[in-house]
This record gives structure tokens, sequence and C-alpha cells, in this order.
């Protein structure tokens, strides 16, 4: 998400409005989680994105259909659904959505709080090269898989990109 200068306030506190919808989307099983992540590095005035929101979902099928009809009415009885999409679109410009999926991860079950900074590392690998590549993306689990016993890492995975979307892409 782009948020313009000095409208970050007001994105955090649409961002707080929302989470009860997504919390709820949790509790039906419709998604495992849903998260905001301030973007740190790259800043200025030239990058894409300030905000990166994160859901997590238990199957690429759940995708669909994953906000249960009635549930804006459920959680907010007395708040206007035509309002509250305007502010968000007047708030943020949605610039790209990335839908991935799971190659490798450890732990086997994942933490149920966000962790506080997330890392992500963009790599390209060559064409024909994905064998390899998981060859060597294995070897770095096993050191990763120390890191988290240590306490110096929540988790850690490999995820291959399906879709991308957005006015960026």
């Amino acid at each position: 998400m782009k948020v313009a200068p000095g409208g970050n306030g007001d994105y955090v506190d649409l961002e707080a409005l929302w989470k009860p919808i997504h919390q709820e989307r949790v509790n039906t099983g419709k998604i495992l989680g849903w998260f905001v992540y301030q973007v740190g590095s790259p800043s200025g005035s030239e990058v894409h994105h300030n905000y990166v929101v994160i859901t997590l979902y238990p199957s690429f099928d759940a995708l669909q259909g994953s906000y249960p009809e009635g549930i804006w009415a459920e959680v907010y009885p007395d708040m206007e659904w035509e309002d509250v999409m305007a502010r968000t679109l007047a708030a943020r410009d949605h610039v790209r959505g990335e839908t991935w999926g799971r190659v490798e991860h450890i732990p086997d079950t994942p933490t149920a709080e966000p962790a506080p900074i997330l890392q992500v590392a963009y790599m390209k690998v060559p064409d024909g090269g994905a064998g390899q590549y998981r060859e060597l993306e294995n070897l770095w689990k096993k050191m990763h898989a120390v890191r988290i016993a240590e306490g110096s890492m929540l988790n850690w995975g490999v995820y291959r990109l399906r879709f991308p979307s957005g006015s960026n892409t």
C-alpha cells in the first residue's frame, strides 16, 4: 500500500478499524492470519509502497470467498460498508498484490503472533535451475533451524510467486 505523506496516522487508524473484520475471518477459518507491516527500507518519496498487508490462507482454494457474506454487518452493525470503503480507497493506493505459495518452511507450526520484523529476500532463479536452488535452500534450512532453536529467528520459509496483480506489476 502507498500512503501519501502525512497520511500514516489515518491509514493506521483505518487498518485498526479493519482488524476486527479480519479477526472474524480468522475465527471462521477463512484465513489463518492478517498482518500489516510498515516498510522501513527502502524509504523516501520514490518507493512504490510504504506498507505491506499480509493475509495467510489455509489453501490456494481459500482465496475465493474469504469474506463471508454479512461479515461487515455482523462486526459493525451501525456502520455503512460504502462509507468505510470510500475512506479505505482515499487513505491509500493499492499499488500491487502478489499471491505466493509455500515451498519450504520451519517450524512446522507457524507462530501465532506476527514477527515484529519481517525480512524478505527476492531471488531470481535461472531457467532450469529450480532443483539446484531448492537443494541450496535445504542447506540454508538447517542453519535457519539452529537460529530458530537459539531464539534469534522466529521462522523461515521459501515461497514461490503464483500470481502478481495491481497497478505496478
